[in-house]
């Protein structure tokens, strides 16, 4: 047998990946409690949030936002169910999830007006919340009023921008409501795999060396506390991981079927060593990714957190453990990769209304697999492969996979791809144009090995992985080309209200060529789409100096050597997103 991965070649071996079965009795238990569960609203996110809040009164906000995010991976619920072989719940329950109240209240008041028509991420699907919960997220919403983000940024929508409720019922746009902070993101899970929280913790204190106040002491302290910020929250993650591995101890002594015992005593072990620190095996790297996934969802209700290239940065031990050293068969690696898929489908969220009657239904948990390595060769893998097979076999709706399709891919596991899909029959997996979207970044003066690392992330777009998130626009948003086209054959002026919106471009029926009501419309859509930028970047600012996410921000790159927040513009590659629509 190869004994060293550098030189065991990557060939993927299409027959035995066919025969592997992901639906194992475990298995199929797992999904069988998943799609029984019910969804449960919960309290104790944000009762652990205000409680840490009150506690940091008058301390710098990255501290707060860090110690606030500790004090949930200390007090938030934890439970290894029967089966489970990854662990790591956002509640207690199957199906649950908490308001975060700390970024906008909103969400909660809408759904504790009564406790028989609670809906958490569905607008159809009624959530179980009871009446000791509602009580608590009622005390808590009280607290918050006034302090939270959403309520800010809407206090600076009225005060700046007296006209933007015309414009709201004109149906020019959408008022993008304060939810969740919009954010889509891929963090480094790759680092964490490689050299463990631990090993960022030893970054971000190596930087706090480098500090130098002698030059602008103002700016070196506000790196202080961001610096700081990312020790206390990752030291928080990994306090959440040995949680469960003293859970997973305390279960294993109390077990009497001998099996069940070994995967309890194997589960303690695993939580006691990642995501502290590097992951040794496959299992590890799974077990790992899932808790930094999970825990950048408990920092903040983002819907779109992108796992994005799992078939790369998981692959270096997937080769060690089953086709350098066989420490596990490919039918050992497929029931790990199952179960996670069904962790998948266990996230939701307490949405405001507007998502709820919308977007329902779970996080944008995008997995891209194949596209090209960073030096441009095929990234298909036998990784690539077997995840394709676990898509065909354990059909649930998360996480949507995306296949990246260039000239020089594997043609068999195109064809799986496409089979996948068949199978499947809603989709899933997804086709992407490589050459496209590398074109896309390196236009816009992304390197060229940093482009061909994109990934797909939120509901079809991409990132640079690792080293990029996209700032959503808040307040005024999704902007309605077809009221504009109005405007121009109105002279600006709205047809529903009568009022006078848009510029005033004359009137159409003078009009003596095409090329007059494309200038009309280019100038109607420059001038209501300046205003409207313009208030987003002043709403986003708002709500940039009111939260923060040091976790995330930890394993966002250039964060911590910048000493900067992800949300402040530490990234790599800040990027906006901003959202035009072609009808009402």
């Amino acid at each position: 047998m190869v004994t060293d991965t550098k030189t065991c070649p990557d060939v993927i071996n299409f027959s035995e990946i066919s025969k592997v079965n992901c639906l194992t009795d475990r298995v199929k238990r797992l999904i069988k409690r998943r799609q029984e569960a019910v969804e449960h609203i919960c309290s104790e996110r944000s009762r652990l949030a205000t409680e840490s809040w009150k506690e940091t009164e008058g301390e710098p906000l990255d501290i707060r936002r860090a110690k606030l995010f500790r004090k949930v991976m200390q007090g938030n619920p934890i439970v290894i169910r029967d089966d489970e072989l990854i662990v790591g719940s956002q509640t207690q329950h199957v199906l649950g999830a908490s308001p975060y109240i700390d970024y906008s209240i909103e969400a909660a008041i809408e759904n504790l007006s009564s406790s028989s028509e609670a809906t958490g991420g569905s607008s159809v699907k009624r959530a179980i919340l009871t009446e000791e919960v509602r009580q608590s997220l009622l005390e808590d919403c009280n607290y918050w009023k006034g302090r939270n983000t959403g309520e800010a940024v809407r206090r600076e929508e009225e005060a700046r921008f007296p006209w933007l409720k015309d414009w709201i019922e004109s149906g020019l746009v959408l008022a993008q409501q304060t939810g969740t902070p919009p954010a889509v993101r891929h963090v480094d899970y790759e680092k964490v795999i490689n050299i463990g929280l631990e090993g960022v913790i030893a970054e971000a204190r190596e930087e706090l060396e480098k500090l130098d106040y002698s030059d602008n002491p103002a700016k070196a302290y506000k790196k202080d506390c961001f610096l700081r910020a990312v020790i206390i929250a990752c030291e928080g993650a990994i306090e959440f991981a040995h949680r469960y591995s003293k859970l997973a101890e305390e279960m294993a002594i109390k077990e009497s079927n001998p099996k069940r015992k070994k995967e309890l005593e194997k589960i303690a072990e695993i939580c006691r060593w990642v995501p502290a620190k590097p992951a040794r095996n496959f299992y590890e790297a799974v077990q790992s990714f899932w808790f930094i996934h999970l825990c950048v969802n408990l920092e903040t209700a983002n819907l779109a957190e992108s796992p994005g290239r799992i078939d790369q940065y998981l692959y270096p031990l997937y080769k060690k453990d089953v086709l350098v050293e066989g420490n596990i068969s490919r039918q050992e690696a497929a029931e790990l990769l199952s179960c996670l898929f069904v962790k998948f489908n266990e996230l939701t969220s307490v949405k405001i209304k507007y998502d709820k009657d919308n977007i329902p239904g779970t996080h944008l948990q995008d997995v891209t697999i194949c596209g090209v390595t960073r030096d441009g060769k095929d990234a298909s893998n036998e990784l690539s492969s077997l995840l394709l097979e676990v898509l065909a076999q354990v059909r649930l709706p998360q996480p949507p996979v995306y296949v990246r399709y260039h000239s020089k891919i594997n043609p068999e596991i195109w064809l799986q791809a496409v089979e996948t899909n068949v199978r499947r029959g809603d989709g899933n997996p997804a086709f992407v144009s490589d050459e496209v979207r590398i074109l896309s970044y390196t236009d816009h003066g992304i390197p060229l090995e940093d482009a061909r690392d994109w990934a797909v992330a939120g509901c079809a777009g991409s990132i640079v992985p690792r080293c990029a998130m996209h700032g959503g626009a808040l307040g005024i948003n999704y902007i309605n080309l077809a009221k504009i086209f109005e405007y121009v054959l109105n002279n600006g002026r709205d047809f529903r209200t009568g009022k006078q919106i848009g510029l005033e471009t004359g009137d159409p029926r003078t009009f003596t060529s095409i090329d007059q009501f494309i200038e009309a419309f280019k100038k109607q859509f420059s001038y209501l789409i300046s205003i409207q930028v313009k208030m987003s970047y002043i709403t986003t600012s708002v709500d940039v100096a009111n939260y923060r996410i040091p976790f995330a921000s930890a394993l966002l790159g250039d964060c911590i050597e910048k000493g900067m927040d992800a949300r402040e513009g530490g990234v790599r590659y800040p990027q906006f997103l901003y959202h035009v629509s072609d009808r009402g």
